[in-house]
C-alpha cells in the first residue's frame, strides 16, 4: 500500500486543482481579514473578536475539497487506473486504504494553509485577544476532525461511482447541503428565549401602542419566544447540529463548542462507519 500512496502524492503534487484550490483558500483568506480591518478601524464596536480570531476560509475549505477529491479520485475510473492496479497485485483494501490516506492528507493540507495564513494575518493586522492554548488546540482538534470525515464521505462516493461526472455532482450537492443544513440548524437554536416589546403607560398605568413622546413612560415587556425550541425538540436539532461537520466547524469558527466530547465523538464515529462501509461494499464492487 505505501508505494500506492506515494503514487498518489506524486499525482496530488502535479493536480492543478488541488493548487488552485489552495490559492483560492489564502485569497479568500486575505481579502475576508483585511475586510474585517476596514470595517474594524471605522466601529470597534461593530466586529466581534471571535469573529476576528476564526479562520474564516474553513467556510469555502468544504467546496474545495468536495471538487478536488471528486476530480482527483475520480479519474481512477475513467483512467482504468484502480483495474491497473488490482492486476499489477494491489489489494482492494490496500487500494481504498491509499486513496483514503491521500484525501485526508490533501484536506489536512488545506486545513492547515488555512489556519496558518489566517493566523499570520490576525496578529499582523490586529491585536487579539487569543483563547487559552488549550481552547485553540481544541478548536483545531475538532475542525481538523470535522473536514477528515467531510475527505473519508468523499473518497467513499468517489471510489463507489464508476462515473466522475456523477461523483463530482454528488460531492459537490452533499457538501452544499451539509452546509445549508448547518446554517439552518444554527439559525433554529439561536432564537432567544424571550422578546421584547416596548409600550408606554398614562398615568393611570394603561398600556398603550408605543408612539414615543418625550417625557412618556416606557416599559419593556418580555414573552416568551414562540419559536425557541424546549425540550425533546431542542435536543433533537442540537444533536443533528452537533452531528453534521459544517454544524461542528460553525462552532469552530464561533471559537467556541458546546459539547467537545460529543462533537469528536460524532465525527470519529461517522468517520470510522463510513469508511468501513465504503471499504466493505468496494471489496464486492465490479471494478470496470
Amino acid at each position: 500500500m505505501l508505494n500506492l500512496i506515494w503514487a498518489n502524492i506524486f499525482r496530488l503534487k502535479k493536480n492543478a486543482v488541488f493548487w488552485g484550490s489552495i490559492i483560492v483558500t489564502i485569497g479568500f483568506e486575505i481579502y475576508y481579514t483585511v475586510s474585517q480591518l476596514l470595517h474594524y478601524n471605522k466601529n470597534h464596536d461593530s466586529v466581534s473578536m471571535d469573529t476576528i480570531c476564526s479562520p474564516a476560509g474553513l467556510q469555502i475549505i468544504v467546496i474545495l475539497a468536495a471538487v478536488t477529491l471528486s476530480l482527483f479520485l475520480g479519474t481512477e475510473y475513467s483512467n482504468k487506473t484502480i483495474r491497473n492496479k488490482q492486476i499489477a497485485g494491489h489489494t482492494r483494501a490496500g487500494i481504498y486504504g491509499a486513496h483514503l490516506f491521500t484525501s485526508l492528507l490533501a484536506v489536512t493540507v488545506l486545513y492547515l494553509t488555512d489556519w496558518v495564513v489566517s493566523s499570520v494575518l490576525i496578529s499582523m493586522l490586529f491585536k487579539p485577544s487569543w483563547p487559552s492554548l488549550s481552547s485553540l488546540l481544541l478548536l483545531f482538534f475538532q475542525g481538523w476532525l470535522s473536514f477528515m470525515t467531510y475527505a473519508a464521505v468523499f473518497t467513499c462516493i468517489a471510489l463507489l461511482c464508476s462515473s466522475r461526472a456523477a461523483t463530482t455532482a454528488i460531492c459537490i450537492l452533499l457538501a452544499f447541503s451539509s452546509m445549508f443544513l448547518g446554517i439552518y440548524e444554527l439559525s433554529k437554536l439561536s432564537e432567544s428565549e424571550y422578546l421584547e416589546d416596548f409600550v408606554k403607560a398614562e398615568g393611570n398605568g394603561d398600556e398603550l401602542p408605543f408612539d414615543y413622546e418625550e417625557g412618556d413612560t416606557v416599559i419593556v415587556k418580555k414573552f416568551k419566544n414562540p419559536y425557541y425550541l424546549r425540550g425533546m425538540p431542542r435536543r433533537i436539532h442540537t444533536n443533528i447540529f452537533d452531528a453534521n461537520p459544517y454544524g461542528q466547524i460553525l462552532q469552530v469558527l464561533g471559537m467556541e463548542i458546546a459539547k467537545p466530547r460529543r462533537t469528536i465523538f460524532f465525527s470519529l464515529l461517522f468517520m470510522i462507519t463510513i469508511s468501513g462501509a465504503g471499504m466493505a461494499v468496494f471489496n464486492r464492487k465490479d471494478l470496470k
